[in-house]
């Protein structure tokens, strides 16, 4: 806080000679005119530093890094240099105004301060040139000063391209630095939550005016979120319903740490991929049909074909064998018999075995008829019941009223 002088005392000396009426008045005002002042609660500064590493945090008693001071900046008053900031004890640093909501700031933009219970704190950046990216301007609180500025490290490089979203009355809107944001907004009077990161890159060449704002897109944004009530939208040549969660990126990954994850739809659950792998690692795994149902193996494709390879096997090898006894040829019969019981075996062992059946992939019996489930009645919300019940209460006692 600082007291700024609107007037310049000028009197020097009590004028002399017999005082008149017309000049102890001018007196009087001159003397009230060089008492006024503005006086300002709040005052940029200029951010110099700001703590947002581990090895830059004061230490506490116990000789560590104390994150009390966590997101706390350095610097210096623009107006008012000479000023310190509370407490005036070390270590002087400013504290964000919100722990719960912080936009840090960069070395070189200025802060709002002000000074609550002997503390001082700061408010976001000020808003000089009007850019989501970059407000700074550094050595401004040395202007009025003789000293030489320290030389501070460019935290971020502006990327010409950056803009605020285009947003419409009545959204609320957060831009990021980087070509991020969050808009609770809507369309057509329909709420619609937006969530982007990585801006799209058509309007590079477009926009020269780099205050300019930026059309969001679900399919040219890089990546997005869109959370949407009574408006559709259209991607990968999908058509939305008007109630819809929509997720588009280069790449999707949805990952269970310790549990499972559950896929439901009253309609139809597609999935469409130049390639779909399931793997599941552990047998009776992926099972397709009503889990209620009793699950049978699906067919071992490999294993199959070489059971009816089997089986033609013992078919010739018994035509076979006809053939070498209706022509005399008793060696061949020795042989074609000891093939003919090789390939029954095989038959045997896969029959015996379950060979040719697929374990890892089962699916519900299509004989076993499942019971329908009861449709479950829709509970009443209690609060709104407690709403209600109040209005009806209301509703009374108007009545009562009236009768008076």
């Amino acid at each position: 806080m600082y007291e700024e002088k609107l007037t310049t005392d000028t009197m020097k000396d009590a004028p002399g000679g017999v005082p008149s009426l017309s000049k102890v008045f001018n007196m009087i005002k001159t003397m009230i005119q060089k008492e006024k002042f503005h006086f300002y609660e709040l005052e940029p500064f200029e951010v110099q530093q700001i703590l947002l590493d581990e090895k830059d945090l004061p230490l506490n008693d116990n000789n560590k890094p104390d994150y009390k001071y966590y997101g706390a900046i350095r610097g210096r008053f623009v107006v008012e240099p000479r000023q310190s900031v509370l407490p005036k004890t070390n270590p002087q640093f400013v504290l964000p105004i919100n722990s719960s909501i912080c936009p840090y700031p960069v070395t070189g933009e200025q802060v709002i301060v002000g000074n609550f219970g002997g503390q001082s704190y700061y408010f976001p950046s000020l808003n000089v040139f009007n850019e989501s990216q970059d407000n700074r301007t550094p050595n401004i609180s040395y202007l009025k000063s003789n000293l030489i500025p320290p030389s501070i490290e460019k935290e971020i490089e502006p990327d010409v391209n950056v803009r605020p979203i285009k947003a419409e009355s009545g959204d609320v809107v957060l831009n990021g630095r980087y070509g991020n944001s969050i808009n609770l907004g809507n369309k057509e009077n329909k709420p619609i939550i937006k969530i982007r990161a990585g801006q799209r890159d058509d309007y590079n060449v477009v926009i020269e005016d780099k205050n300019a704002t930026v059309p969001e897109d679900l399919s040219k944004d890089k990546s997005s979120i869109y959370v949407s009530s009574g408006v559709k939208h259209t991607v990968g040549g999908i058509q939305s319903t008007d109630n819809n969660i929509i997720l588009n990126s280069d790449s999707l990954i949805f990952n269970s740490k310790n549990g499972d994850i559950n896929l439901k739809s009253t309609g139809t659950i597609s999935l469409e991929a130049d390639s779909v792998n399931i793997n599941a690692k552990s047998s009776n795994t992926i099972k397709m049909g009503d889990p209620r149902a009793p699950m049978l193996p699906t067919v071992n494709g490999q294993k199959l074909l070489e059971f009816q390879e089997s089986i033609v096997g013992v078919l010739s090898g018994i035509q076979s064998i006809f053939v070498s006894v209706g022509t005399s040829n008793f060696p061949k019969v020795a042989i074609d018999a000891k093939k003919l019981l090789d390939d029954i075996n095989t038959v045997k062992d896969s029959i015996l075995n379950l060979e040719f059946l697929n374990f890892r992939v089962m699916t519900a019996d299509p004989s076993f008829e499942l019971p329908e489930l009861p449709e479950l009645p829709e509970l009443p919300d209690p609060e709104v019941e407690k709403i209600k019940a109040l209005k009806r209460a209301e509703i009374s006692k108007l009545k009562i009223r009236e009768g008076l």
